[in-house]
């Protein structure tokens, strides 16, 4: 596997802090204010564990595309940029990652092990055997 495409297993900043409600700290934990609001902050941060295999721009995507036989303009083609427009939706503007056989699953500590935590996006996304 080259550089191009890549199996990750990483978190990628997603979005703005959680607003939900959460527990409240317990002042008695933190020396001063400022830690406690730091912690505080650092439990509401956002992200996107992305796991599996990942090509790191649009032009190893599409090369990748070419080396498995898929024909630009192919309905196969079409499918997996469609796939694909769906990825970088979720993505910031600085993540170059295309999806080849992936996954994105939601995290923020302060709702860890929450079963009804789920965010709109998390899923599969694959272009392996359209």
């Amino acid at each position: 596997m080259t550089e191009a495409i890549r199996k990750v297993d990483m978190l990628l900043e997603w979005g703005d802090s959680y607003d939900g409600d959460l527990p409240e700290l317990d002042p008695c934990d933190y020396a001063t204010d400022e830690e406690m609001e730091a912690a505080d902050e650092e439990r509401r941060r956002q992200y996107w564990r992305l796991t599996g295999t990942v090509a790191t721009s649009r032009e190893s995507w599409e090369a990748w595309l070419a080396a498995e036989g898929v024909e630009r303009d192919s309905d196969y083609w079409l499918a997996a940029a469609q796939i694909a427009d769906r990825f970088r939706d979720l993505m910031d503007d600085n993540d170059d990652y295309w999806p080849i056989d992936c996954h994105l699953e939601y995290e923020c500590a302060g709702v860890d092990g929450d079963p009804f935590d789920s965010i709109e996006g998390a899923g599969h996304y694959s272009v392996v055997d359209l």
